[in-house]
């Protein structure tokens, strides 16, 4: 899995511990019926390359499955107390109202949205083995930012500005991992944006979009444009 260059962003974690000391949180029980479902999606994430074997940590937290429909597992860490231990990331996040009345003036726009967007972004070093969980299978710690730590999206955030910040309010849209394009990409041929500026951008800085969830040329309404950053 390609990330976006540490040199441009990396996820620190900044704790009061005097105030927060370290806590190892002790296993908790899970159905048995769930084991071998955690077992599989810790594998996963191992082999992706997210996830290390991380021992001794000072912080420890538990995981939470969360099934989904179709019977597979999403593995979320319950990173609790170390939300807790964070100093705040004064890094503010944009109004949705603005972004609603900057979109909605356009006829046609296209949407993109980052392919597992916050594990596009490597962990300081120093700081992945505070993300340390705990599992029947063993102990492990994130090498790319986890869903679920207190300043997440503000990096996230801070991120899509340095990458594209000449092109925001003009080109683009943009609130975390969500980008809507404005009529400018009309230019090319069939609104193939494939080779445009943004495109580019994110080939070079190895930032990935899901395909899945990418919608061209589609037309604009009031509404349609609330929900899509709502």
């Amino acid at each position: 899995m390609p990330g976006l260059d540490p040199s441009i962003v990396k996820h620190f974690l900044l704790l009061d511990t005097e105030k927060f000391p370290p806590k190892r949180q002790q296993l908790r029980r899970q159905r048995a019926g769930l084991l071998l479902r955690i077992k599989e999606e810790v594998v996963k994430q191992i082999n992706a390359g997210f996830l290390d074997v991380c021992n001794y940590s000072e912080w420890v937290a538990n995981i939470v499955p969360v099934e989904k429909k179709d019977g597979r597992v999403r593995v979320c860490v319950d990173y609790g107390d170390l939300n807790k231990a964070s100093s705040k990331d004064n890094f503010h996040l944009p109004h949705i109202d603005v972004l609603v009345d900057n979109t909605v003036r356009h006829t046609q726009f296209s949407f993109m949205d980052g392919f597992s967007g916050y594990n596009q972004i490597w962990m300081a070093e120093e700081d992945k083995i505070k993300t340390t969980f705990t599992t029947m299978w063993g102990t492990f710690c994130y090498r790319v930012m986890p869903f679920g730590l207190k300043n997440a999206g503000a990096t996230y955030q801070r991120a899509m500005v340095t990458l594209f910040h000449d092109m925001m309010h003009k080109e683009i849209e943009v609130y975390v991992d969500d980008i809507v394009n404005t009529p400018f990409w009309l230019t090319f041929p069939n609104n193939d944006i494939s080779n445009g500026p943004s495109h580019n951008l994110s080939r070079i800085q190895k930032k990935r979009l899901n395909r899945a969830e990418n919608h061209y040329s589609s037309s604009s309404r009031r509404n349609q444009a609330k929900d899509t950053w709502i």
